[in-house]
């Protein structure tokens, strides 16, 4: 068969095999990266092996019907990993690209970068200002980001007081943060489903923890009631933040070596 006939005789269905196929091979590499996911993964791929058994039964015994069953099935079944798992898929993706994605950034403009979020918190937690402010030093989500104004712009203590000042529109939102610069300002997070949060922490927290879940960011809350500093990593929570240890955690996420800081810290 010459290369020509083989891809005319093509059917939709050798198509939907295909795509199956390539689903469980993303099952498989999903269970590796995040162990969070082996009961859907055993049985998406139990329905899988169950497929294959049905289309080899099939070269023997005419059981073309049992075969569009079992393919039917898994279609379901990609489908409900898809929506049931979305959040953990979106999580892989975005480590896949920051491993893909270097910061375009130098040290210097990094150390310049911590520097002037640290100060702006502070700033923010002394005169109880209301502040939300996502760091990634590679990857952000780009339809969150769509949902604020652009800025593009060096990330300044002036300017980051200036976006949360109570009488700006956008100061209610979210500002993001990629690299030293700041994207954009007002931009809606989602929030966190879980149900055991402390009733103490307002809608701003519940933002930072819910896209913190969803993507490999690091979200930074300034509490307008109390002042109090938190981030959220990883779903997870680090309260009452001193300007030294928020420093330590900005240093990690954007990878700064000890040495460098504790210039900052000079």
């Amino acid at each position: 068969m010459t290369p020509a006939t083989a891809i005319t005789s093509f059917t939709l269905y050798n198509i939907i095999d295909l795509a199956l196929a390539l689903i469980a091979i993303v099952a498989i590499t999903v269970f590796f990266v995040n162990r969070r996911v082996p009961r859907l993964l055993v049985l998406y791929l139990g329905l899988f092996f169950l497929f294959l058994g049905v289309s080899a039964a099939n070269v023997f015994v005419d059981i073309h019907i049992a075969v569009d069953i079992a393919r039917l099935i898994m279609i379901l079944g990609m489908v409900i990993f898809a929506v049931v798992y979305q959040n953990d898929l979106k999580t892989i993706y975005f480590g896949l690209s920051k491993q893909k994605n270097v910061s375009k950034a130098t040290d210097d403009e990094l150390r310049n970068c911590v520097t002037e979020i640290v100060k702006a918190c502070q700033s923010f937690s002394k005169f109880r200002t209301g502040a939300l402010i996502v760091v990634s030093p590679t990857v952000l989500d780009e339809q969150i980001c769509a949902t604020g104004t652009r800025i593009d712009a060096l990330v300044s203590a002036p300017l980051l007081q200036s976006i949360f000042y109570n009488g700006t529109p956008v100061h209610d939102g979210a500002v993001m943060l990629k690299d030293n610069r700041i994207v954009s300002a007002g931009c809606f997070l989602p929030l966190t489903d879980k149900s055991d949060l402390n009733k103490a922490l307002g809608t701003r927290h519940r933002a930072a923890l819910g896209v913190s879940q969803d993507s490999d960011v690091t979200a930074i809350v300034v509490s307008e009631e109390t002042g109090i500093i938190s981030c959220a990593q990883k779903g997870v929570f680090k309260r009452f933040l001193t300007p030294e240890r928020l420093t330590d955690i900005l240093c990690e996420v954007y990878l700064i070596e000890k040495n460098v800081k504790e210039k900052l810290q000079r």
